[in-house]
């Protein structure tokens, strides 16, 4: 059995739905309720049970649950720590592996993780480029390399080309950023239809820009209530900063690192953008690349809990409300 096999039934168990949780991890409804027969199965006990259109954990179920996330969690610190003491394995006469972040993730990781894997990795080389998605998308299809690592944010509607993976990293969602003293920065949340009539500093990025053309009905035209539209983050902040405008965060910043001189608000309802690693099928990562992907993975999860799977729902729910 896979230990991502225990992740899943554990988040089912969670969410108390196997098609939300199905949606959370974009998996289909039937492979994972394959998934959990296969677990049950193997280990001869009923985990979960429907009555009516309620999923509840056995007692059984309980118990097993309660060791399987004990498993899970030595695994990941496991994971964290082989990463961290095979930095001397790590061959000096490999190519330099490249780490592509598209906009959305360097914001929130750029500075987190070059350090991070610097000190993990001192003999790795290792370079960090920042491109918007269409532009990784180029670099996937036309130039695969196997020390390449590609990692991404999308938004909830984005379809991932055939000829890719996508493994599911973080899970955030849109929120509005508004400077401190703002016309706006006593509100508790931001309702869509708000959104359609006030001004907007947006940063020109193709997945942010699909997300708002979604999310407000924009229809592939620029609304009127368009302020500016910028690749520069620091100008956006001073504008935001000036003016009784509204610009965009994720919950990553909501949660971590609340920024400076700005009010986070919360947008009803508002649209996932998942963060993850983007992969072409055909093409296997060296071993330095998998072990560098490998202990970012188990980095995240250990520093930003509040962004994982296991939590968005929870969070997502209390928005709602």
């Amino acid at each position: 059995m896979h230990i991502e096999y225990l992740r899943y039934i554990l988040d089912v168990a969670k969410n108390q739905s196997i098609s939300k949780t199905a949606s959370l991890l974009y998996m289909s409804q039937q492979g994972l309720s394959r998934i959990i027969k296969i677990i049950e199965e193997e280990h001869g006990i009923i985990i979960l049970e429907r009555t009516g259109n309620t999923l509840s954990v056995t007692s059984a179920g309980k118990e097993f649950l309660k060791h399987a996330q004990k498993i899970v969690d030595e695994y990941d610190k496991l994971r964290l720590i082989s990463a961290m003491y095979s930095k001397d394995k790590v061959n000096p006469q490999t190519k330099p592996i490249s780490l592509f972040l598209s906009y959305c993730v360097a914001n929130n990781l750029y500075p987190i993780i070059s350090t991070s894997i610097a000190t993990a990795f001192p003999s790795l080389s290792l370079s960090i480029i920042e491109a918007n998605y269409e532009e990784i998308l180029h670099s996937i299809n036309e130039s695969p390399s196997h020390n390449a690592i590609y990692l991404v944010t999308i938004s909830e509607k984005t379809m991932i080309e055939p000829n890719m993976s996508f493994q599911f990293l973080m899970d955030t969602t849109t929120m509005v950023k508004v400077g401190k003293n703002s016309c706006y920065a006593n509100k508790k949340y931001f309702h869509k239809d708000e959104l359609k009539q006030a001004p907007l500093v947006i940063l020109k990025d193709p997945v942010l820009l699909n997300i708002f053309d979604l999310f407000l009905d924009w229809k592939g035209k620029i609304p009127n209530n368009i302020l500016l539209v910028t690749t520069n983050i620091n100008y956006a902040n001073r504008i935001l900063k000036k003016r009784n405008a509204v610009g965009f965060i994720d919950s990553f910043f909501y949660h971590y690192y609340k920024p400076e001189n700005f009010i986070v608000i919360p947008i009803k309802n508002s649209i996932r953008t998942p963060s993850g690693f983007l992969q072409n099928k055909n093409v296997a990562l060296s071993p330095e690349a998998e072990m560098v992907k490998s202990y970012l993975t188990s980095y995240i999860k250990e520093n930003f809990p509040l962004v994982t799977v296991q939590n968005f729902s929870t969070y997502t729910n209390a928005i709602n409300q």
